[in-house]
């Protein structure tokens, strides 16, 4: 689904301009992102595959070895699908945090060297 880069609103694939806030919609060219995630999906399989097969013959390489790419490979196929679905600019927003919020709920450091003075002093 399509959204407003500048509002955020549910488009349609057909709208030219978004119907909250009447902004011109740029569209964002996603065919690299698809070629990627279909190149992840292709290694996913393939994996699934040489697991399998890792099982029952000793024509691939070991169990442990194919069992962690396909661990890897299925982490990779689920950032990418979530970077797909979310769009390349939005993905990475995602991870960059908003003027600080995550460090406001944290509480202050302690300051040990006051703490040490003090008692020192009351000694």
């Amino acid at each position: 689904m399509n959204r407003c880069q500048h509002c955020e609103a549910d488009l349609a694939k057909s709208d030219r301009v978004c119907w909250s806030c009447h902004v011109r919609v740029k569209r964002l060219g996603l065919k690299a992102p698809k070629r990627f995630c279909q190149a992840v999906d292709l290694f996913h399989v393939m994996f699934v595959v040489l697991t399998l097969t890792a099982i029952f013959t000793t024509a691939v390489p070991t169990l442990q070895i194919c069992a962690a790419g396909l661990m890897v490979i299925r982490l990779v196929k689920r950032s990418a699908d979530y970077m797909l679905e979310l769009g390349p600019l939005k993905a990475f927003e995602a991870l960059i945090p908003r003027n600080g919020a995550e460090h406001r709920n944290r509480p202050a450091p302690r300051d040990f060297r006051s703490a040490f003075e003090k008692s020192r002093r009351a000694a």
